[in-house]
């Protein structure tokens, strides 16, 4: 069993600053995040995430266009930010006996909507309004609607696992396993659609703001970002994992220099060369985060 926080495996083999980039991108590293800096969520002007000190101790940011806090949930061993709706953040926090668990920060003070029965793991992905969605382990993994009072359970009619990563609206995305394999849904309040970008052998839809979509799916290729608007897919082959959108704008990580760098994707005026580049890698290079999947 890995990290229950989102673990993501992700082949960066390929991945290639695309000359007729259609996004203008901001690199983002916050100050004290010496080790790494990843940005996960976004909503209006404010970006959440977390960083690695120089220490290697882990701590929630938001970012909010001009300069960064730091999230740190009282008593935790490590902070994660996913997800952002206004001023509201959710995420995780690992506490000193190895268990991970949800939390809601209001801008002033911190709650915990972990669902009860959870054996101490619940996650909380994304928020919109007053809405939590994420994932919770009873002896299997399920994912979960939290609207402030009752907990909705989330569960893909014949899937191994669910797990909802992120909700606009009325609209939950998120992740499930059938046969072997890893799927994304989308959830409209009474039934699961399927989500997979064209010839891809697996895709993983992260973020949603109203019909946007974006996430990573896997071909011979390598691994690449896309974007999907509610009727049609666009490969960006961004130098990135995107982890989330909010009005056309984008955010997730890269890797450069040694360590993971967040970024910020504005959509262009005029295309031009991205101002960001990957170092060369050799070899097989798996990237093993926290993100989204809980188990393997």
């Amino acid at each position: 069993m890995k990290i229950l926080t989102r673990i993501i495996l992700a082949e960066l083999i390929g991945l290639a600053v695309n000359a007729q980039a259609q996004y203008d991108l901001t690199t983002l590293n916050d100050p004290l995040g010496a080790n790494g800096t990843f940005a996960e969520g976004i909503s209006g002007n404010n970006v959440v995430g977390y960083y690695y000190d120089s220490n290697n101790n882990r701590h929630g940011f938001v970012y909010n266009g001009s300069s960064y806090a730091t999230l740190d949930v009282p008593g935790a061993l490590g902070t994660f930010a996913y997800g952002v709706s206004g001023n509201s953040i959710v995420g995780n926090y690992e506490d000193s006996s190895g268990g991970f668990h949800a939390f809601l920060f209001n801008g002033t003070s911190y709650s915990y909507p972990n669902v009860p029965g959870s054996f101490g793991y619940t996650t909380a992905s994304g928020i919109s309004g007053n809405n939590i969605v994420g994932a919770y382990q009873n002896g299997n993994l399920n994912g979960y609607l939290f609207d402030g009072s009752t907990y909705t359970v989330l569960n893909v009619p014949g899937s191994t696992y669910t797990e909802a990563s992120g909700i606009s609206g009325n609209n939950i995305l998120g992740l499930y396993g059938y046969n072997n394999k890893d799927y994304s849904f989308l959830y409209e309040g009474t039934s699961y659609t399927t989500l997979g970008y064209p010839g891809a052998t697996a895709t993983y839809a992260l973020g949603i703001s109203g019909q946007d979509i974006v996430g990573y799916y896997t071909d011979g290729g390598g691994t690449h970002d896309f974007l999907y608007d509610g009727s049609s897919y666009t490969a960006l082959d961004l130098p990135s994992i995107v982890q989330g959108i909010s009005d056309g704008e984008m955010v997730g990580y890269y890797f450069d220099g040694g360590i993971y760098h967040g970024f910020l994707a504005t959509p262009s005026t005029v295309p031009e060369p991205s101002t960001l580049a990957l170092s060369a890698i050799s070899g097989l290079s798996f990237l093993l985060l926290n993100r989204r999947r809980l188990f393997n």
